[in-house]
């Protein structure tokens, strides 16, 4: 940001800047150039959507259709920056929601593309704002089945299954069948572990009362609705959201 658009920023104490969308690096990743000079790479707040540029798993799936649908959607365009309470990444980048007018009021992108089934939540404390607005998007793209979703829904496997076709499988949304023979809670997240195959499933701690207690997991099987990363640990499924868990047996 220039110096004259930070300080003109900081003195008036607004929590947002606008500016105009010149390049869309991904899905959730764009550089805005500011109306008063200068420019910023901006990362949206809430959202993470599949990589596209991503050094080691390269381009990851839905990644280009989620980059498709956010160039879409602002390229170009004016839009409004909306920070929280943490103003930037590790990276440096911006962190903001950013908005769009469209006529009789403002759409928030970052919920469009929750919505259309090519992100899901991504909440770093202490930012949490809007995300009421990310959880009705989650609710609309499930019951629509869209994107992840849609894709995912058919594609029903067991840990076993997964390991079989690991090849073709890893970096894919899946929906897998999760028995579940361990609990644990880290310092930073809770595991849930899959009996003796080598397969988890992982959320964080600062989430933990938007998902049911894991402890009462112990047991059962759930069904999750996720993408599979392959570790030196093992197959890790990562749960952002709890609408990602389809069923828990008794």
């Amino acid at each position: 940001m220039a110096l004259s658009a930070f300080l003109a920023l900081a003195a008036s104490g607004a929590c947002a800047v606008r500016g105009t969308v010149t390049e869309v690096f991904d899905g959730d990743t764009v550089v805005v150039t500011l109306d008063g000079g200068g420019t910023e790479t901006v990362r949206y707040l809430l959202i993470d959507t599949p990589e596209l540029h991503h050094p080691l798993r390269g381009e990851e799936e839905l990644g280009a259709e989620a980059a498709r649908l956010n160039a879409s959607l602002v390229l170009g365009r004016a839009v409004r920056l909306e920070r929280d309470v943490a103003e930037r990444d590790r990276y440096g980048r911006l962190l903001a929601h950013p908005w769009l007018s469209d006529g009789d009021g403002e759409l928030l992108v970052s919920a469009l593309l929750v919505e259309a089934g090519l992100a899901l939540p991504l909440v770093i404390p202490p930012n949490g704002s809007r995300l009421d607005r990310i959880d009705t998007a989650v609710a609309s793209a499930r019951e629509a089945r869209r994107g992840l979703w849609g894709l995912a829904w058919n594609r029903t496997f067991t840990a076993d299954q997964v390991w079989a076709f690991l090849p073709r499988l890893k970096g894919r949304f899946l929906r897998l069948a999760v028995d579940v023979d361990r609990v644990t809670r880290t310092p930073t997240r809770w595991v849930i572990a899959d009996r003796g195959k080598r397969l988890s499933l992982a959320f964080h701690l600062s989430q933990e009362k938007r998902f049911p207690d894991p402890r009462t997991w112990q047991g059962r099987r759930l069904e999750v609705i996720g993408k599979v990363e392959a570790g030196y640990r093992g197959l890790e499924v990562f749960l952002a959201h709890p609408g990602q868990i389809l069923s828990l047996s008794p």
